[in-house]
């Protein structure tokens, strides 16, 4: 070999050397540009729901959980997912595509690719609700969703930065009141009239005539009142709600409209609520 040739493939060898190892590189900072956007955009998201008060924010990052936090995150039931998530439709609308064309040959192409186009139009709108209720839920116009649609996702990603990174957009409504550890029951008529009595957290109280049975007892010489006449419980979420059971021979009432309770029937009982034992002369406020 003479001398121009051996130049000539060390020069081939060297070049090809060095082609592969700038696709190398360049396969290199393509995946890490990949990599570092979907953490971007992960820990954007898990920032919005967090701020939405969503739990495990874990999800941002995984495939599929992504788009159920999503979707938790603007109050929408999760088997959304199969129209939402972009894994999931991709899955689907290949596995249609496939089950068609061997099912029914080439007829089955044609079937199928409308049934996809279909799909995909239903995945388009679910992606859109989804903008749409996102910034309803942080105050912002739906209407910058035309913004997102003209601008191929760079208004998306400024807003939701803008949500996640900075207080420019606060969250939905204020902060949830903390919830009451107690109920109170305020005897407005009886024997009690002033008195205020405390209903711990999933305790049941009985209100009757029978002082072995009852903590909260009304004498009652006319026996108009049963031994054990109603039961009463609270329960500290929603707010706090209360729960009476009528338990009694002759009745618990609402005071605002004379309707008797079902008795032996739970009945949940809001606050400012006020009832009244066989007739006025024994009525309770919930407080």
């Amino acid at each position: 070999m003479s001398g121009p040739e051996l130049l000539a493939l060390i020069t081939g060898i060297a070049g090809g050397v060095v082609l592969i190892i700038m696709i190398v590189i360049g396969t290199l900072i393509s995946i890490g540009i990949i990599v570092a956007a979907y953490i971007f955009t992960s820990q954007t998201l898990q920032n919005i729901g967090n701020k939405a008060r969503v739990k495990d924010g874990w999800r941002a990052y995984v495939p599929v959980a992504k788009s159920i936090y999503q979707l938790e995150i603007v109050n929408r039931p999760w088997y959304h997912v199969f129209m939402f998530s972009p894994t999931v439709v991709v899955f689907i609308s290949g596995l249609i595509i496939l089950l068609f064309a061997v099912a029914i040959s080439g007829a089955g192409i044609v079937i199928a690719t409308l049934l996809v186009v279909i799909y995909f139009c239903v995945y388009l709108y679910e992606r859109l609700w989804y903008l749409v209720k996102l910034y309803e839920r942080f105050k912002i116009s739906p209407f910058v969703v035309l913004g997102c649609i003209t601008t191929g996702g760079i208004v998306t990603l400024i807003f939701n930065c803008l949500i996640a990174y900075t207080d420019v957009f606060t969250k939905e409504g204020p902060e949830p009141p903390p919830r009451p550890k107690e109920g109170h029951l305020r005897c407005d008529a009886g024997v009690y009239k002033g008195a205020v009595f405390p209903i711990q957290a999933n305790e049941v109280i009985t209100i009757g005539r029978d002082s072995a049975k009852a903590q909260i007892v009304i004498d009652s010489s006319g026996q108009d009142i049963s031994r054990e006449h109603c039961q009463i419980s609270f329960d500290p979420r929603n707010g706090g709600e209360y729960t009476v059971t009528d338990v009694s021979v002759n009745g618990v009432f609402f005071a605002n409209d004379n309707s008797k309770l079902m008795k032996n029937m739970p009945v949940k009982i809001e606050r400012g609520t006020t009832i009244y034992l066989v007739n006025r002369n024994n009525m309770f406020t919930f407080q």
